[in-house]
Parts: structure tokens; C-alpha cells; sequence
């Protein structure tokens, strides 16, 4: 501590008398036996009689540790006292003092300054001109001694007018300006040098011998000299206080510009430092959504705090979760944070569960920028699912042109699950006819995705529009923003190789791709009823009988080949 050298060396110079008042003379004595048992009779010579003789007076002693005491003490009566008592010499008597029937005198056979006392004669040695040697001890002539007036003085010793140079300081815990969340901290100042302690503490001028510490704080706070230390080489001092801070105090640490290093340097200003206190917790609160009840399932979550926050203590899924009910699936995104670092935001990576209550959970390891942690605090919402259902894609898509002839059927997928998926809420019109596609409307399982079959295939070289309305709804009611529409073109019907393509027969010799005519005959795109292949060549002279073909993925034994039955009926223009 920055007192242990002063309680020896100032206790040792000065003189601090236990038991007097302001009003009151030190006491006068000639041993330790004259004084009251805390103090002992101390004569350091600055007290003389007008005869110089010396005079000791009553001084407090140290209370012995532990029955133990400095070297060169004994404890007597629970107190340090020296062990031997410096001489006394009382040839005059005060006004104050009384000597005991023991104390000594002065005799008469004081000692004298003898006749014979040596003085100083003629023939004493001096120094002549040409009294420097040479390194073989004979003596320099003038012409080899050096001649003084050429000696730099300035350059083999320093300027005795000329103070070392100054130091500095720093605060460097909890730092200038910084705001602390303890009542009673620890204040650090580093200097550049080692410091003198004795400069860091001044005498009280009390009778109880007290020191006080040079630094100061405002608005008042006593430092505890005695548990306040100097370490790392006397460079770092740890300045212990005596009381509490108050909370959301400005307090202000001066250290005076006359603190010594122990090379003798000052201190090169004097510093006037600043400190503030805050005591209190920080909250959070569920700021978004609210209300907490029929939450949109996009919704953000929003969490805002009464202080700047350590970002690094807000961990999602660990100090700050959000956890649904019914098996909801966790919460995750990454946050951003705002305001100073008070707004806590989070956009989750997907929807949340519709009709789902969620907690989020504040935990008490959440901190604030100087460490101070908030209670644990819990919050809840509950979703109800609001956004409109929306179609992502269509099959065949928007704008196609030519679309595949055999296209059987038609669908849409939708961006969540719907309902209420009917003819008449999902209708597909020849537009280039102005006529409505008879067919069947089909819902998938799940609930994503609305298919159209035509009843009879599409016809060639027509535009066709499909029209999905806003009766359409999601399952917890929400109808499409507005009507879903989207067209394709057909391709042409004749495939330009002899064949007829379309419902009329299966095309079982093009297999080019892209031209849009009907695959070959297979169970996926040829009606029950057996198709009609018809050669457009020349009709022999045996009668109207086609060739006939077996249509491609089917057994002869099947009896589905690609030949009329009826083909004057059935083909009337060939």
C-alpha cells in the first residue's frame, strides 16, 4: 500500500501525539515510564534546552501484531516501543517539566576543548601550480598540464538549476469518461515512472497522526490510504475507497501535479479524470408483434432494451429463445441489431406455424456494455395465419406458344396449401373460339396443387386461357389477392409427315423432337377406343382400306392396333 513507507519514514520525522487535544502541549519527558501506556518518550534531537541539551516528548506507538513488532521494538503493555530509549539530558528545566528524583544531571566534569587542541601550522601542505602528475607520479610541467579553461564543464556534470524531466499518468481502469456498475471499484492510474510514496499522502495536522491521500474525488469520497497500493515497480497504483458511490453520479478523480517520481520528477500537469456510476438492470420487451395475438405468420420479431446491450450475451436459441407449441418447428434467421444497440430484430428464414402460440425467453445471462445482467424475462404471441395464397408456377407456363398439342392437362401450384379448388373456380376457355374447355378440376393431397383434364384434347393452332379466382382460399380462410390468369397457344395438328395427329390417330412414324405432334402411341396419351391411323396417299382400286399399323407400345395380341373398323363412318373425307 502507498502508506507503508510513510508510516515509517514520516512517523519517524514528524511528531503525532495520541491523547491531546487541539488546545493541548505535547508532553515532555525523560523515558517512556513518564508517558501514558500507548505512548512512549521519543527524542530524535530537534528539542533542546538553552543549553542545546536534548529533550524527548510523549509520542503515540504502534499497537504490537499478533504480540510482535518491528525490529529495534518490544511490545509492552499491547504497544510498540523502542527497545532502547535515546540518551536524555535535562540541564534546564521547563516551565512545563519536572524531572524525576532520578534524572540525571549535568556535572562538572563536562568535557572541555583541551589547550593542546591541534591547530593548524605554517608549514601545512599546499597545492602549487604545477601539482599535477603524470601517470609515473612525477610531476607535470605547465606546459603538459591541461590548461582548465579549455574543460566543458557543461558536458562532465548536469546543470545543477536544470529538474528532472516530467512524467505522466493515465487512468487506466475503469478508464476516463468510462461508466462503471460497481458501488465501491477498484480506481487503477498508471505512471510513467515509479512513484516516491511519501507524495502520495499529506499529514492531517491532527494530534492522531492521520494522512490523507493527495488525489481527490468529487463529489466527496475518502480514499483508504492504509489498503491502497502501489505495484508493478511503484508504477501502478490501486486507489481503494472509503464509501460507496452513489448511482448515476458524475464523479471527477484529480491527482495534483506535485506527485514525485522517486527520481525526483513532478508530475507533468495535474489530471482531472471523470467517472460514472450506473447501478441499474437492464429490461427487454417484446416490442414486435404486438398485439401478440392474431399474428401474421411473417411477422418480425422485435425485441427492444433499456440500455446498449453486449450483442455477444444475446445468442438466438441460447440467452434468447422462441419456441413454439404443438411441435412447432424452432425459430431461426439471423438478427440485426439497431438504435445504439438497444433494437434487437429478427426476420425468421420461413413463415411461422399458423394458429401456434410462441415464448420467447429472456435469460438472465443477457447483459448490458458494462455487465450488468437483466432479470429473466418471458413473453408469448400466438399466430393466425393472413397472407394470401399466391400461384408459383403453371404447367404448361404463362405465354407458351406453341404449347404441346397432346397436352392432357393443365395445372397450378400454389405457394401454401388451398381449398375450394372447383370448375368453377378454376375454368380454362378457347379464347380464339370464345368457348369454354369442358374437363375435370382435381386438388393434389396436400393441398398445392390444381390440375385440369380436358375432356376432349386441345385443338390445334388455338389460344387457350385458364383462370384461377379468388374463391380460392388458403386453409385458414385467406382468398388470392385477386383472379390468376395464364395462356398457351397449341400447335399445329397436321405434323406434315402423312399422318393425322390430334385425337384423330397416334402418330407412329414421327418421333422428331419439339414438333409439337403426338407422341407414339402409348397408354398415357391414346384413348380407350381404338385411334384411327389414315395414309393419305393414293386409295387403291381394291376399296377405301387403309393400311393398317400396329400402334407402337402395344402386343399385337392385344388387339389394339391402329386400324379402323369403321372407315368409311369414321373417315368420311379420306
Amino acid at each position: 500500500m502507498f502508506r507503508h513507507a510513510v508510516m515509517m519514514s514520516l512517523f519517524l520525522a514528524l511528531f503525532f501525539v495520541v491523547g491531546c487535544t487541539a488546545d493541548e502541549e505535547p508532553l515532555l519527558c525523560y523515558d517512556t515510564a513518564e508517558c501514558a501506556v500507548w505512548e512512549y518518550c521519543y527524542n530524535d534531537g530537534t528539542l533542546v534546552d538553552e543549553f542545546g541539551a536534548s529533550i524527548g516528548e510523549c509520542v503515540a506507538a504502534l499497537e504490537c501484531v499478533d504480540g510482535g513488532c518491528d525490529t529495534g521494538y518490544d511490545c509492552i503493555d499491547g504497544y510498540c516501543k523502542p527497545t532502547v530509549t535515546p540518551p536524555q539530558d535535562y540541564d534546564y528545566v521547563t516551565d512545563d517539566y519536572t524531572p524525576t528524583d532520578d534524572a540525571p544531571v549535568v556535572t562538572d566534569d563536562a568535557p572541555v576543548v583541551a589547550d593542546d587542541a591541534p591547530v593548524v601550522t605554517d608549514d601545512a601542505p599546499v597545492v602549487t601550480d604545477d601539482g599535477l602528475t603524470s601517470d609515473d607520479d612525477s610531476l607535470l610541467t605547465d606546459e603538459e598540464q591541461p590548461d582548465t579553461a579549455d574543460l566543458d564543464t557543461a558536458d562532465t556534470a548536469p546543470d545543477a538549476d536544470t529538474p528532472p524531466a516530467s512524467f505522466t499518468a493515465s487512468f487506466t481502469d475503469p478508464g476516463d469518461g468510462a461508466t462503471t456498475n460497481k458501488v465501491r471499484p477498484d480506481l487503477v492510474i498508471t505512471f510513467s515512472q515509479p512513484v516516491d510514496e511519501a507524495t502520495l499522502v499529506y499529514d492531517t495536522g491532527g494530534c492522531d497522526g492521520t494522512y490523507e491521500s493527495v488525489i481527490t474525488i468529487s463529489p466527496a469520497i475518502g480514499i483508504d490510504v492504509d489498503n491502497s497500493l502501489l505495484s508493478a515497480g511503484d508504477t501502478v497504483l490501486t486507489v481503494k475507497l472509503l464509501g460507496d458511490l452513489a448511482d448515476n453520479t458524475t464523479y471527477t478523480i484529480t491527482v495534483p501535479d506535485d506527485i514525485q517520481s522517486t527520481g525526483g520528477a513532478y508530475l507533468a500537469q495535474t489530471y482531472a479524470w471523470t467517472l460514472k456510476t450506473d447501478f441499474s438492470q437492464p429490461t427487454g420487451l417484446l416490442t414486435i408483434p404486438g398485439p401478440v395475438t392474431g399474428v401474421a405468420v411473417d411477422t418480425l420479431i422485435e425485441v427492444t432494451f433499456s440500455k446498449a446491450m453486449d450483442t455477444a450475451t444475446v445468442t438466438l436459441g441460447d440467452s434468447l429463445t422462441i419456441v413454439g407449441d404443438n411441435g412447432a418447428p424452432a425459430v431461426t434467421g439471423t438478427p440485426v441489431w439497431s438504435a445504439g444497440d438497444t433494437v434487437w430484430t429478427l426476420d425468421p428464414d420461413s413463415d411461422l406455424a399458423t394458429d401456434t402460440t410462441y415464448t420467447v425467453t429472456l435469460k438472465n445471462m443477457i447483459a448490458d456494455t458494462i455487465g450488468s445482467t437483466m432479470n429473466e424475462a418471458i413473453f408469448a404471441f400466438t399466430t393466425t395465419d393472413t397472407v394470401a395464397p399466391t400461384v408459383v408456377s403453371t404447367d404448361p407456363a404463362d405465354g407458351t406458344n406453341p404449347a404441346p398439342i397432346t397436352t392432357s392437362e393443365i395445372s397450378a401450384l400454389f405457394s401454401e396449401p388451398v381449398t375450394n379448388v372447383t370448375g368453377t373456380t378454376m375454368t380454362v376457355v378457347n379464347t380464339t373460339d370464345a368457348a369454354t374447355v369442358d374437363g375435370a378440376v382435381e386438388l393434389s393431397t396436400n393441398g398445392l396443387t390444381a390440375t385440369f383434364t380436358p375432356t376432349v384434347p386441345f385443338i390445334g393452332e388455338k389460344l387457350y386461357t385458364i383462370t384461377l379466382t379468388t374463391a380460392i382460399t388458403d386453409t385458414a380462410g385467406n382468398p388470392m389477392a385477386a383472379d390468376h390468369t395464364f395462356t398457351f397457344t397449341t400447335g399445329p395438328d397436321d405434323c406434315g409427315d402423312g399422318y393425322r395427329t390430334g385425337a384423330e390417330a397416334c402418330d407412329d412414324g414421327n418421333e422428331a423432337d419439339d414438333d409439337y405432334c403426338a407422341g407414339d402411341c402409348s397408354a398415357a396419351t391414346q384413348p380407350v377406343n381404338k385411334v384411327l391411323v389414315t395414309y393419305l396417299g393414293d386409295i387403291n382400286a381394291s376399296g377405301w382400306t387403309p393400311d393398317t399399323t400396329v400402334c407402337p407400345g402395344y402386343a399385337d395380341a392385344s388387339g389394339k392396333k391402329c386400324s379402323p373398323s369403321d372407315y368409311a363412318e369414321t373417315s368420311p373425307d379420306y
